[in-house]
């Protein structure tokens, strides 16, 4: 490692006290950001690492005139997790401390899939200069990736009218940024998206449709990953389901004459 820290040789000899130069590296920070914006770009929030599913970030630095040099750091997705106003007014415990100079940074999102795999996808290919005397500071803002949501209702024919509503799960753990009531408490419940809909025109925010004309498979193409809550409405019984949607997540089988919980 002491080829990333050019100072340690001094600070193990008797005959330096400090290091002439402050210390300079790289000190990162990100957030998550909503992709959909069937709503408009205003309704993306701002998703927790848990609420996007995402559990690390990781850094791959090699020096652009020494490709020997090269190094992999990986961190837990909140160890640099900062909002605008945390990263505007605190420092991120993602640091790595290198020399000033040009180095190529390959930056790797890993997140969970619903069957508990890994899923990696490179987010960003990048060269940084690193500064003298100073911390280079380097500010992501990651777009989440959004899946397909396949569901398939069956026995369409045993009802008159159902209605679908796709709320997030748990607010204040899966926005970082959840909406207040008038008292600063959280929001009981909130639609992912008032525009969102199946390929078929059903709605997912509750409007109602005619059970006989819909077709049994439903696809929504672009939902962000995360948990979810399923309000599905058949006729006078409403019921919640919990979705967890991520890549390759299989579709969705809602049985509208046998709802889970009924009974």
């Amino acid at each position: 490692m002491s080829k990333w820290f050019p100072w340690l040789g001094c600070l193990v000899l008797s005959a330096c006290v400090l290091p002439a130069d402050e210390p300079t590296g790289l000190e990162f920070s990100w957030r998550f950001i909503e992709s959909n914006t069937v709503d408009g770009e205003e309704s993306q929030r701002l998703r927790s690492c848990g609420g996007g599913s995402v559990h690390e970030v990781v850094f791959s630095i090699t020096d652009t005139t020494d490709a020997s040099r090269s190094e992999v750091f990986r961190y837990d997705c909140e160890t640099g997790y900062q909002t605008i106003s945390e990263f505007a007014t605190e420092s991120s415990d993602a640091f790595v401390e290198l020399r000033p100079k040009k180095y190529e940074v390959l930056v790797d999102v890993v997140s969970e899939t619903p069957a508990g795999a890994e899923n990696t996808r490179r987010a960003r290919t990048m060269e940084i200069d690193v500064l003298e005397r100073t911390i280079t500071l380097q500010d992501f803002d990651f777009g989440l990736e959004p899946v397909e949501l396949e569901l398939t209702l069956e026995q369409t024919d045993l009802c008159e009218e159902i209605g679908l509503s796709l709320r997030y799960a748990d607010l204040d753990s899966d926005l970082a940024e959840p909406p207040l009531n008038e008292d600063g408490t959280t929001v009981a419940s909130l639609v992912y998206r008032e525009g969102l809909e199946t390929n078929h025109g059903l709605s997912l925010s509750g409007d109602p449709s005619a059970c006989p004309e819909l077709p049994a498979v439903h696809t929504v193409l672009e939902v962000d990953p995360g948990r979810y809550l399923l309000d599905v409405a058949v006729d006078a019984t409403v019921c919640t389901i919990d979705l967890e949607v991520g890549p390759g997540a299989e579709a969705h089988v809602i049985d509208l004459a046998n709802l889970p919980c009924e009974g």
